[in-house]
């Protein structure tokens, strides 16, 4: 006798199948059709077949269910990142069943991705796929993780690119000029460290003008994080003027795939304007940096920019000593 049953919009099934309890997706989000389903597999058990790979649950069922307990728990941004993963190394091994993937599958999915370059998303797929497999064991579905025991690649961090003085005031004069929504948007980054698509999140009720503070929650890897910054006097200017023309919406627009072209291609003008090509993110490098050398201390930076981990902050460290080692070498030069 099977059983069926819905996780998110879609309905599973539950059966057994030679003593083994099986639970896979039925592929429908109709309980008429998801009735249908289950009648078509217990005709074709009582007839001694097996409705599955000798009794296993096929990759394809097994990431459905997975992806809808992720769901309920990650971001949209999360979920469709595991689906991008997952797509990738099913593709690679096929729809087979999931108890016949076995490490050595892994590991060679992992020398072909390795080919890329792209050593921290390889990393993250492998940390998708570990989840995935535990996800099966816990649900009594396999028994081994055939991506244990699997290393990650070596990673190189790339170097942290700091925009001068001269390219900050170049940018910052032409968005005056020529771009007030780009202005707003890059002085915030600049002078709070946030990232653009954590600004974009801003409402007019999260500014609270009085006592001079933003709350803002910010998207994290395994997550979300609440911040609450101080205003200083830019930001204070920018976010109550904007504030005043939205009210409680949304301070700025960008959260559709037409307002994010069109800030890329304000963003691309501004750059080619100056004559410097740089990334949004440099403004958060640039906030850090500035932090640090005015003398604040490492574990205030932590907290403002919302690091989780001490080490992610200490990488700004070297940035302020390889700026005072060349101001000092300018010195020595002179002498």
């Amino acid at each position: 006798m099977a059983r069926i049953f819905k996780i998110g919009k879609t309905y599973y099934v539950d059966i057994v199948v030679n003593g083994r309890r099986i639970r896979r997706s039925l592929g429908v989000k109709n309980k008429a059709a998801a009735e249908a389903a289950r009648g078509r597999l217990e005709l074709t058990v009582a007839q001694g077949k097996s409705p599955f790979i000798d009794g296993d649950i096929r990759m394809e069922d097994l990431i459905d269910v997975y992806l809808a307990y992720c769901e309920a728990r990650n971001t949209t941004k999360t979920v469709s990142l595991k689906r991008t993963y997952l797509g990738r190394f099913l593709e690679f091994a096929g729809n087979v069943g999931v108890r016949s993937i076995k490490r050595a599958d892994v590991e060679n999915y992992l020398s072909r991705r390795a080919k890329s370059g792209e050593y921290p998303a390889v990393n993250r797929e492998l940390t998708t796929l570990k989840h995935f497999f535990n996800f099966g064991i816990q649900r009594e579905i396999i028994e081994k993780n055939p991506a244990v025991g699997v290393k990650k690649l070596p990673e190189k961090r790339r170097p942290i690119r700091l925009l001068s003085e001269r390219e900050l005031d170049a940018y910052f004069d032409y968005c005056r000029k020529n771009d007030q929504l780009l202005y707003d948007l890059s002085v915030i980054a600049f002078h709070t460290g946030l990232r653009r698509g954590d600004i974009l999140k801003i409402k007019g009720e999260d500014v609270d003008a009085e006592r001079r503070m933003l709350t803002v929650v910010v998207s994290k890897r395994r997550g979300e994080l609440t911040l609450t910054l101080p205003l200083n006097d830019t930001v204070h200017e920018v976010l109550a003027r904007r504030s005043n023309d939205n009210g409680n919406d949304y301070l700025f627009p960008g959260r559709n795939v037409d307002h994010i072209v069109d800030f890329k291609r304000r963003f691309e003008r501004a750059k080619k304007a100056i004559g410097v090509d740089f990334k949004f993110m440099e403004f958060r490098h640039n906030c850090a940096t500035a932090l640090l050398q005015s003398g604040v201390d490492i574990y205030t930076v932590k907290e403002i920019l919302g690091h989780t981990s001490l080490t992610t902050t200490e990488r700004y460290l070297k940035l302020v000593d390889e700026r005072k080692r060349a101001a000092l070498n300018k010195l020595d030069r002179k002498s």
